[in-house]
């Protein structure tokens, strides 16, 4: 592990990264807003427009050694401590949810719909099978899966200068980020109870797991360099970095995205259905299906120890499925994302004696929504490449047989519904008769 102390994560693009040591890179994230005089401005008057208080111009004053406050040079440049700064609140609005999904304001919790806004001090948290995503005027989306609970500390923009300044703490769970691009002075912070991370337009994951301590960064696009106050460690696209109150271990190259079997196809079936190759060194894998290819809409989210994942009561339509390998480390692997339809269609099909004589009555059901065509074939079981019935596109729901020689039949029944993608056609288990004397 990099030596032991409180980490702060600091989120840049390379080209940002190279021009910074590692102390640069921390002291540049609390770093003053500066401000250039123009012509006219004292001191006296900056502070009545952008300062929070009287007290507020003499610790510029002193930071700036500035001698005539009413007489400043113009093109002078000045170092203001944001906290003296005087900000208007910038507002986060949920774009998407599904699920329990709570919002928390001076210890009141409501029940959080789309388009509420999540203001400065509020909290959110999703229950189980909750999910939301919320996003800012600035193009930054946050999205919350399930049992996650995150703080909006700060969310502003200063007056003097109007540059974004957010500070997002992940108090347990995990979080997919797409930070904006931001401008000189501006701030973008994810943090955890034992980490920071500081943005500079990027895409990455932040997790943290209130029951171990540990904290997990995943970062998709740019580069992280992970700071403490003497020692840093650089991260590309494709790395992750953990960390604990004991410290920050070093980057770890992101497992591979499973590779999943067949993930396109129409599910038909009651549950839907997702096997893959489990990955080489993964303790578990994470399966997502959403409304869109952003996983801005989650509908579910599993964590599974083998190789297949199940979802019940998923409404026909088409969705997004995409699979991650988590590894011992606790860091979750890169995605791949594929688009699959849900149709739900089935069959249930049964056999029994007809009132005529030697006849057996074979009666369906439809399973699914829309209108359905149905099949029907039969061959004997000693000769399964020869069918005796072949029928399909018939609108019943019954066929009745008669004379059927002494012997063991095989008979299975289907439906048959056309979408968009063409014909599906989805056959129910064979079944078996016995024809006696």
């Amino acid at each position: 592990m990099i030596r032991q102390s409180r980490v702060l994560f600091g989120f840049i693009t390379g080209i940002l990264l190279g021009s910074f040591s590692s102390t640069a890179a921390v002291a540049n994230d609390d770093a003053p807003i500066t401000y250039k005089v123009a012509q006219g401005d004292t001191l006296y008057s900056l502070a009545k427009r952008y300062m929070v208080g009287p007290r507020s111009a003499e610790i510029v004053r002193r930071l700036n050694r500035v001698t005539h406050p009413t007489q400043m040079q113009a093109g002078k440049v000045l170092r203001i401590p944001r906290e003296q700064l005087r900000s208007k609140p910038v507002l986060l609005r949920i774009q998407s949810l599904s699920g329990p999904v709570t919002l928390i304001a001076n210890g009141q919790r409501l029940a959080a719909t789309k388009g509420a806004v999540l203001r400065q001090g509020m909290e959110i948290e999703t229950g189980r099978k909750g999910f939301v995503a919320f996003s800012g005027d600035s193009g930054s989306l946050v999205t919350l899966p399930s049992r996650s609970h995150a703080r909006l500390k700060s969310a502003k923009r200063y007056l003097i200068n109007d540059a974004l300044d957010v500070d997002l703490e992940i108090v347990n769970g995990r979080s997919s980020i797409k930070a904006p691009k931001l401008r000189a002075q501006e701030r973008f912070r994810t943090r955890t109870p034992v980490a920071v991370s500081a943005v500079r337009g990027t895409e990455f994951r932040v997790g943290f797991d209130a029951e171990t301590s540990l904290a997990t960064t995943e970062v998709i696009e740019g580069s992280v360099n992970v700071s403490d106050t003497a020692e840093a460690a650089l991260a590309d696209a494709g790395f992750g970095v953990a960390s604990s109150p004991a410290g920050i271990n070093e980057p770890e190259a992101l497992l591979n995205a499973p590779l999943m079997n067949d993930p396109t196809r129409i599910q038909t079936s009651e549950l839907v259905e997702f096997s893959f190759a489990p990955v080489t060194g993964a303790k578990a894998h994470r399966v997502q299906v959403a409304q869109d290819a952003g996983f801005v809409s989650i509908l579910d989210d599993q964590l599974v120890d083998g190789d297949d994942a199940a979802f019940r009561e998923l409404p026909n339509g088409r969705y997004f499925v995409r699979t991650r390998a988590i590894a011992t480390s606790g860091l979750e692997g890169l995605s791949e994302t594929h688009s699959f339809r849900r149709q739900r269609v089935g069959v249930t099909a049964s056999v029994a004696q007809s009132p005529l004589d030697d006849g057996f009555k074979f009666a369906w059901l439809s399973q699914g929504d829309g209108e359905v065509l149905y099949g029907f074939q039969m061959w004997r079981k000693d000769d399964p490449n020869t069918l005796l019935v072949d029928e399909l596109g018939t609108q019943d729901t019954s066929l009745t047989l008669t004379n059927l020689k002494q012997g063991r039949y095989v008979w299975r029944v289907a439906a048959l519904q056309m979408l968009p993608e063409g014909l599906v056609k989805v056959w129910a288990d064979p079944q078996e008769l016995t024809v006696g004397e």
